[in-house]
Formats: C-alpha cells, structure tokens, sequence
C-alpha cells in the first residue's frame, strides 16, 4: 500500500511540475529564451559515467551514454515521469538523477546538465558568485579559458540556479551548460576536372550539366596565389587524420595536432569520423598531382574534433578557444545546433573573444555553414553576428533547395542539391577502407558542409597573402567581392553573392581590374561595374591561342559566345 501510495505521490508532483515548468526559460546573454519542459525527453546524471552504462536501453525508445560523460539522454515512446524512467532504465533512485529535457520555442531540444558556467564582469567576485551558488549546493568548482564551472548537487536545480544569478546582474552571464545535439551538414588532382565548385566549365557531372560559372573562381586566383604555409586552419568537425593529399612539398602532413575538448582527446578521427576529413580536402589538398585540390593548398591544418560524443555547449565553447590558442588563423565548421532559436552565451563568448583576440588581436575568421534545414532562417551558431555564415548553391548556379537562408546569411558557396539537378561535391575521404567508401576520395560530399569549407578556404588564401589584414577586413573583401546572384544586390536567399577567391586577392592587391560595364567575370550583371554595386568585377586573363565560337540569331537574347583552349575547355563566355 505504501509503495502505491508512495508512486501515486510522486506522479502528482511530476504533472503539477510540468504545469509550472513549461514557462521555465534560461538567459542566453541578454536574451529570455522561453522552454517548455518535455514529457518524453530526459536528461540521467550520476556521479561517475560508468553508472549509467548498466541502462537496460531496451526499455525506452532511446537511451545514449558515453564513457567520458555522467550523462545520458533517453527518450520514451509515451509521456512517463523521472520515476517510472528511473525504474524502465534499471537504476536505484539513489543512483542516478533525473530532469526534463526542454523544448525551445521551434521543438529543439535542450537538456541542462548539473553544470552551470559564469563570466564574470571582474575577477574579484568569483567570491560572491560562490556565495550565492552555495545555497543551491555545490559540489564542485573549477575555471578554465575565463569561465567558471560549477557542478550543483542536483540536476534539477541549474535552471533557477543560473537565472537567479544572471538576473542579479552582477555577472556578464550565466547559464546551465546544456547537452545539446549538434549535426553535421552534409547530405550525403586527377579528378580536378571534376571539381566543380574549384573551376566550373560547364562540364557534365552526374549526368548534370552545369553552369560555367557556378564556382568560387579558384584557378584564376591561383595565378595570383596558392597561399602561405604560415596560415593555419582549424576544421572544427568530428577529426582529420594524415592523408596522401594532406603532405607538403616534402612529404611531410601539413595536419599538425588536435584536441576533443569533451575527453580531452588529440583530435584525431575515430569510427563514423568521415566528414572533417572530406571537409579539409575542400580547404587545403595539396596539389600534388595525386587527387584534388584545395583552395588554400599550402595551409596547415588542425583538429576540433566535437564528434566524441555528448558534447556540452562549453565543450563547444573550449574547443573553439582551444583553436584561437593553438593558432587557427581560420576556424571552418560545417555543423550547427539544428534550430535558428538556439542561443548558448558560452559559444557566442568564445566565438566573440577568438574574433576580436585571435591572430595576436587582428582576430580569427570563423565561417559557419548557414544549415540543411530548408528554412527561410540560420541556424545557431552560423546567426551569430562575429561569424560568417553560408549558404549552398549547386553547379546549376541556383540555391541548393535544403540551404538555410534569410537576413543572417552571409554569402554562397559551391555544393550538391537534393531532389532536383546538382552534382556531388569530389573531395578527400580517409585513406583506403575507412570513410565514404573504399578509395581515398569521394565524389558524394554534399550541403552546406561542403559549401562552408570553400569559403573557409578562400579566408585562407587571402590571410595567406596578406597576414595584416583583420578578420573585420577579411569579411569586407569577401562580401565586397562576392558575385552577384539571384536578385540584384544582396538578399536574403543569396545573400552578397558567391564567393570569389579571385575578386578576394584582387582586391587585397590594392589593384581591382578594370571592368566593362555590364559585364563582371563574362556574365552579364544588368549593373555598372564602375558603381558601387559591383565594387570589384574580376577580368579573367588567358594566355595562349583560343577560338571564338559565335552563335547568331534573329533574337539578342539567343545570341551567344564562347572561347575555348586548343584542349577544348572553356576559358570565358
């Protein structure tokens, strides 16, 4: 009668409890984000990781652990309470404890952990943080890159715990430290010709004819420059690893280290860890004769990997300054938080500071890719204002169907599209039987993933000609330079234009070509190039013999032109 009596108690606290919760909120610097407390999603914490590995999984829908994290996250098929999930799973109630995941104003789900972290406005009050942290017990206190950690006695406590302490005011912020699942935005130099989104020729690929100038204009701009190999890259993924398309001139990798900030692990790629590797490839393959080409082929490369598994937001946050401090000139993430509500005051102050202080005060470039969620909105962290965000086209020259756009959206790059005409994107994969499939490159690479890494790139090449110039001032030239497309002038489905490697340096040269009116790259604009809309229209010189191929008909608009080598390629028209 008494465990009846005892069951029935509970579960009256748990409904009157999500009555309450569900105008429950966090603070995300000075932004309310309202929460409503889920029914089905839960977050289990014990004091040790290796508790929660004796789960029986089988009980629940899901249910994921790691053995580096005391948390776990489960989800149940029907609405059920922290109790009945405590018995489903196979736990003692003294062993583990149990929250509510909660749902964000667009259905993402996020889980407080039994970790909050503070900034402080100055150092001198971490004592009267702990003070008024006390009295919602504290287990635990530790700092690291400016931020304090506070790990709390129960779980259920970091929501009002972190708001009341934000709310004082006496504190730059404070939140829980959130589990929140971040993905991968990829749908799934002999083969240069293949590269697409290097050098577009209008060639056929995947049965797909493309437009001859859906690319980020790399071979001309490798005329100016193949960079410099004293910039350095961070791709922020889930792990590289050395590759035959990775080494220098000497044969030596040009992948130097790495960290996972959840483990404190190198880096490296582990199983599943395929994406980083092909998202480097597009960064920074060597050319070398061998396979593909990178835009940025001199750069050296280093690791974030943020695909170990149950990453915290501040794992997320350590790993981006773990880069700013390990050198990054450029930071390249191809992932996001799959929720344009999303906020996380740790992830914007990381990404603030390795902005404003990376590259001795000059500041790191940090592109994002805007994400494959088909929505007129970015996802976090790509809205964030420090960085830049973006987007995918096809090399039809029209915007991948699955792209993210509107007013965050920075600027375009070369990717595949999904459901409609596009090729993959060709690219490295890990050497032999690991990655994509069993050879050393794949050709299916895709999204918005695959669009971020070009741009990267070309930050890359630019920094690498000119080392002065402040991450402010590389986003202008970018921006500036990027080619017009859809709409004219920027908008929000394509933003400033695709991106111009070429147009970048020359404007960094200080010497911006001369344009016909018109005409910017031997496509026809409908602007003045000599106006303020087209700051910066690249001319394409060719030295050798061409043909002029010129199609007449009673119709202007039907009359075309085009120049080819004695090979047979296109050089402009």
């Amino acid at each position: 009668m008494f465990r009846t009596l005892l069951l029935g108690a509970i579960c009256l606290l748990w409904a009157s409890s999500v009555i309450a919760q569900s105008t429950d909120y966090y603070w995300a610097d000075n932004d309310r984000l309202e929460l409503t407390a889920s029914t089905t999603h839960f977050l289990i914490t014990a004091d040790a990781a290796s508790t929660l590995t004796s789960a029986k999984p089988d009980n629940v829908k899901r249910y994921e652990s790691w053995a580096h994290k005391p948390y776990a996250v489960a989800e149940s098929e029907s609405q059920i309470t922290p109790f009945e999930l405590t018995v489903a799973l196979g736990f003692d109630t003294d062993e583990v404890q149990i929250s509510p995941g909660y749902a964000l104003s667009d259905g993402f789900i996020i889980y407080p952990t039994r970790t909050i972290v503070a900034k402080l406005f100055n150092k001198e009050d971490k004592g009267l943080l702990m003070d008024m942290a006390k009295r919602f017990g504290v287990k635990s206190v530790s700092e690291k890159h400016g931020t304090i950690r506070i790990v709390l006695e129960d779980v259920n406590d970091a929501l009002t715990a972190a708001n009341s302490l934000k709310e004082s005011g006496l504190f730059e912020f404070v939140q829980p430290d959130f589990y929140a699942p971040i993905e991968r935005y990829q749908i799934n130099d002999p083969l240069f010709g293949e590269q697409f989104q290097m050098n577009n020729t209008g060639q056929t690929i995947d049965g797909v004819t493309g437009a001859n100038d859906a690319d980020c204009n790399a071979l001309e701009a490798w005329g100016i420059s193949l960079g410099s190999s004293g910039t350095t890259v961070a791709v922020i993924d889930d792990g590289m690893e050395d590759h035959e398309d990775f080494n220098n001139s000497s044969g030596q990798s040009r992948y130097t280290n790495g960290f996972s900030p959840a483990n404190n692990g190198n880096g490296d790629a582990i199983s599943g860890s395929d994406h980083g590797v092909a998202c480097a490839g597009s960064i920074a393959a060597s050319h070398n004769n061998i396979g593909v080409r990178g835009v940025a082929p001199l750069a050296n490369m280093i690791s974030v990997n943020i695909f170990v598994g149950g990453e915290s937001t501040q794992d997320i946050a350590d790993g981006i300054t773990w880069a700013k401090n390990a050198g990054a000139d450029v930071m390249s993430n191809s992932w996001g938080y799959t929720s344009c509500t999303a906020n996380f005051s740790n992830i914007n102050n990381a990404i603030a500071d390795a902005n404003s202080n990376g590259r001795g005060g000059l500041g790191c470039v940090i592109v994002f890719a805007s994400g494959n969620g088909y929505k007129s909105c970015v996802d976090f962290p790509a809205n964030n204002p420090n960085v830049i965000a973006v987007g995918a086209f096809a090399n039809t020259g029209i915007r991948s169907a699955y792209s993210n756009y509107g007013p965050a959206l920075d600027i375009m790059a070369p990717s595949n599209n999904v459901g409609g005409p596009g090729a993959g994107v060709r690219t490295t994969d890990r050497m032999g039987g690991p990655g994509y499939n069993s050879t050393n490159y794949t050709n299916t690479f895709g999204g918005t993933s695959s669009a971020c890494p070009v741009v990267a790139g070309v930050a890359t090449l630019l920094l690498g000609y000119d080392a002065n110039l402040t991450s402010n001032q590389v986003k202008s030239i970018l921006y500036s330079t990027a080619i017009d497309m859809g709409p004219s002038g920027p908008d929000n489905e394509y933003a400033n234009g695709r991106v111009n490697a070429l147009g970048a340096l020359q404007s960094a040269s200080g010497n911006p070509p001369t344009c016909t009116d018109g005409v910017q790259n031997g496509q026809e604009t409908g602007v003045d190039c000599g106006g303020p809309t087209c700051p910066a229209c690249p001319v394409v010189c060719y030295e050798g013999d061409v043909t002029l191929t010129l199609t007449t008909d009673n119709y202007a608009s039907e009359t075309s032109w085009v120049l080819q080598d004695s090979g047979g390629s296109t050089v402009a028209s």
